[in-house]
């Protein structure tokens, strides 16, 4: 998983973290597929995005210990968080 990230450049190098990244991924693109979403302006596409996200918040990730937190979606949706995430100490 290190290496993955590493060849897209995203510094994650706590192998848990990067799983849950990941999984995250996965979920968020289960959201994308609605077509819903898609309807509006880009700052609607947002919002709606952002929104289906937040209801994976308190489920288990499937596979880990995980579980989703308003500061893992949080970190969706701006790659400076997502750093964050990664190279914090928690």
């Amino acid at each position: 998983m290190r290496k993955l990230f590493d060849a897209i450049g995203l510094k994650c190098h706590d192998e848990e973290k990067a799983v849950v990244l990941y999984k995250l991924g996965i979920m968020f693109g289960g959201v994308l597929s609605l077509n819903e979403l898609f309807r509006g302006t880009p700052e609607v596409f947002h919002n709606k995005t952002k929104a289906e996200m937040y209801r994976f918040v308190g489920d288990k990730l499937p596979g880990t210990s995980q579980i989703v937190t308003k500061e893992m979606v949080d970190a969706m949706f701006k790659y400076t968080d997502i750093e964050g995430f990664c190279l914090s100490k928690k």
